[in-house]
């Protein structure tokens, strides 16, 4: 299997302040024709410096890459599109741009226009679109042009999951079907790994690691937000929110376990008392896959005033969780505005336990939670036999 995109000693400097900063900095790398491969990192790691390098609109520093076929990119929302030209003509326009003639563009027109799910707006000037909508025609147009190589940043953060589902699916046939190599920059752990196998992990500029897909997202994550039983919040970077309020810890009162009772505490400290609160936990996979929720509205819990600061506590007769790692997004409202918003705030593991007493344990640790449940066996027991 031939390579489709070589890099040696990639480098890119900017100067900083009159002193040069290195976006990239000695990179190498291989990607055969037909493979998906994941690019992570934390922001401004070099992940957009690498793609603007191979699509051309930067120049390397230093060292130099190699292309082999022609290549097509969704590095922003709406590149290459005019605002004041309608979505119909921007097809045509970024099409002809990308050395597609007008009689295949026409022929492509509706299954491009099927995709990107736009058809209502498809006479409507692009500056009236939404960023999400931006997005969906631009990934449509790449889908369907001739191209070997696709390279895609994080605009499909935008688009909503059916459409990243679609977009990935899309990505797939076509390099199955078509050997399209794909570079694929994401914060997306499980959109990554799902498209591919193999991973960079880029750190200020250089490669920190790279290997299989799984492997190196579960090393970053584990760096982001290392394991904990509890954890210091009040300097947690990845937040946002109206900040009157900020939770500040998070901690469980032993340490998880499947089928055994557990606490879940978390601190919180406000300006004032909190009217109309609201705490909404997300219990996601180590990969960011959601898993449940766990609110205090969803639970019927609905008070009408907290003091400023305090403990809140989620208790856990039997906690649902198989053996794992897991992480918790947290969100406090008061009056339906988002005070704080952590993801995610805590990374922990759950041991392996009983379900049900005298039941198998379950022990794949592949996340996921036990749904409460009853058996029903009268109908099918075999005469003379009983339930044990």
């Amino acid at each position: 299997m031939k390579t489709t995109i070589q890099a040696r000693a990639l480098g890119k400097t900017y100067p900083v302040n009159g002193k040069p900063y290195w976006a990239l900095k000695d990179l190498d790398l291989d990607v055969k024709e037909g493979q998906a491969m994941g690019i992570i990192g934390g922001n401004g790691a070099g992940k957009s410096t690498l793609l603007k390098l191979f699509s051309g609109i930067t120049h390397p520093s230093e060292g130099g890459y190699r292309l082999e076929g022609q290549m097509t990119s969704l590095l922003e929302i709406g590149t290459g599109f005019h605002p004041d030209l309608s979505g119909r003509e921007n097809i045509y326009l970024s099409a002809a741009l990308h050395g597609m003639d007008r009689q295949t563009t026409a022929q492509r027109l509706d299954a491009i226009v099927d995709f990107s799910g736009v058809e209502a707006f498809l006479d409507t000037a692009i500056k009236h679109y939404s960023s999400g909508m931006k997005v969906r025609l631009g990934f449509a147009l790449a889908a369907h042009m001739d191209a070997d190589i696709l390279l895609v940043d994080e605009v499909l953060a935008v688009g909503d999951a059916a459409f990243q589902a679609k977009c990935l699916r899309r990505m797939e046939s076509q390099m199955q079907d078509a050997g399209r190599t794909v570079l694929f920059v994401s914060h997306n752990m499980l959109a990554m790994q799902s498209l591919c196998d193999q991973a960079i992990w880029l750190q200020q500029g250089k490669v920190h690691q790279q290997g299989e897909s799984h492997a190196v997202a579960s090393a970053y994550l584990q760096q982001q937000l290392p394991q904990s039983h509890a954890i210091d919040l009040t300097e947690h970077r990845d937040r946002s929110g109206q900040g009157d309020v900020r939770i500040t810890a998070m901690s469980w009162d032993r340490a998880p376990c499947s089928g055994q009772s557990a606490s879940l505490r978390i601190q919180y400290n406000g300006k004032a008392a909190m009217e109309q609160p609201n705490l909404r936990l997300s219990l996601e996979g180590a990969d960011g896959r959601f898993l449940a929720p766990i609110s205090m509205h969803t639970s019927n819990i609905r008070p009408d005033r907290l003091k400023a600061s305090g403990e809140l506590v989620v208790h856990f007769d039997a906690l649902p969780c198989m053996a794992g790692t897991y992480q918790i997004r947290a969100r406090l409202l008061c009056k339906g505005l988002v005070q704080d918003d952590l993801r995610p705030a805590m990374r922990f593991e759950v041991q392996e336990g009983l379900i049900t007493p005298g039941g198998d344990s379950f022990s794949l640790t592949k996340n996921g939670v036990f749904l409460p449940l009853t058996w029903d066996l009268e109908q099918a027991l075999d005469s003379g036999n009983a339930l044990r």
